[in-house]
């Protein structure tokens, strides 16, 4: 008796699937159509607006190769730092609330 149970018991084990928790892939939220600067060409010191244009709710995140930036969301502002001569890296990426995201950069110069 007892390994008559133990056999059916393994079988139920055997044939149980495991759900899939995958979340199922979804097209992103938004469409970032550009990312712009006010300048692309800065003399040591100077500031210049750059703006991301997003339709659609996402987050936003900057990062730059040198240089200081100012603010958050779809407008920050870069300052070019008084050592940081030559092309530098200005980069958004947007994600939305499914995890899509997408970058653009633009490339400052900045000169003395």
């Amino acid at each position: 008796m007892r390994f008559s149970y133990l056999i059916l018991c393994m079988c139920v084990m055997l044939s149980c699937k495991k759900k899939d928790t995958k979340k199922p892939s979804t097209a992103p939220e938004f469409t970032y159509t550009s990312l712009t600067t006010d300048a692309s060409v800065l003399k040591q010191g100077d500031v210049t607006n750059i703006k991301a244009t997003v339709n659609g709710s996402v987050s936003y995140a900057w990062s730059i190769t040198a240089g200081s930036l100012f603010g958050n969301g779809s407008s920050v502002v870069f300052a070019a730092g008084s050592c940081c001569t030559g092309n530098h890296t200005v980069t958004c990426t947007v994600t939305d609330s499914n995890n899509n995201s997408e970058s653009k950069a633009v490339v400052i110069n900045v000169t003395n």
